[in-house]
């Protein structure tokens, strides 16, 4: 879950510094694959926590959810990107 929240957390400030401060805010796209890379790292430790018990199953089903939008987080913001792209030109 550690490795989910410091994906999101540069999500999260990269769009903050898009917002607030353009002129410093660096690239969508890389802090989505920094962001992707968190992702794997958290998912790989999920995946080594693993244990046969259900019980074990349930608590690491919110680590996992987690994780795996980390790993769609690269293609959902560029989604939003042209989507705010198209507003912008008016379409």
């Amino acid at each position: 879950m550690t490795m989910a929240s410091l994906g999101w957390a540069v999500v999260w400030i990269d769009l903050a510094l898009a917002r607030l401060a353009p002129e410093i805010a660096p690239d969508l796209r890389v802090a989505a694959w920094i962001a992707c890379a968190f992702g794997v790292v958290g998912l790989l430790a999920v995946l080594w926590a693993v244990r046969a018990k259900l019980a074990w199953l349930l608590v690491l089903l919110v680590p996992t959810f987690a994780n795996v939008t980390l790993l769609a987080a690269p293609w959902a913001l560029e989604a939003l990107r042209s989507g705010s792209a198209v507003q912008a030109q008016g379409r």
